[in-house]
């Protein structure tokens, strides 16, 4: 399960549905296996957060960034962001 939307809906089929079978672990191998993928997801889950916070910050500092870089290159003209000073075009 990803999310509470999803824990629901399998919680609603469960109650709707009670000749499902029941899902079950293989001994201490499967209880390996289902920790293993609980672990793999939580480091996604993780990783994935690592990365929205990173580009955000990355992308929130791009105007400053652009701003000091010209400011330093006194014949350069004002750029916006994505797009190089005139100094640097080939």
């Amino acid at each position: 399960m990803s999310d509470p939307p999803d824990a629901e809906v399998l919680a609603l089929a469960a109650l709707r549905h009670p000749d499902l079978p029941v899902a079950e672990v293989d001994g201490p191998a499967g209880e390996v296996t289902l920790l293993s993928d609980h672990r793999h997801d939580l480091v996604v889950q993780h990783f994935e957060g690592v990365v929205a916070r990173l580009t955000g910050n990355l992308l929130g500092r791009c105007d400053e960034f652009n701003r000091r870089l010209n400011a330093s290159r006194p014949n350069c003209e004002n750029s916006s962001v994505g797009s190089p000073p005139a100094c640097c075009r080939s």
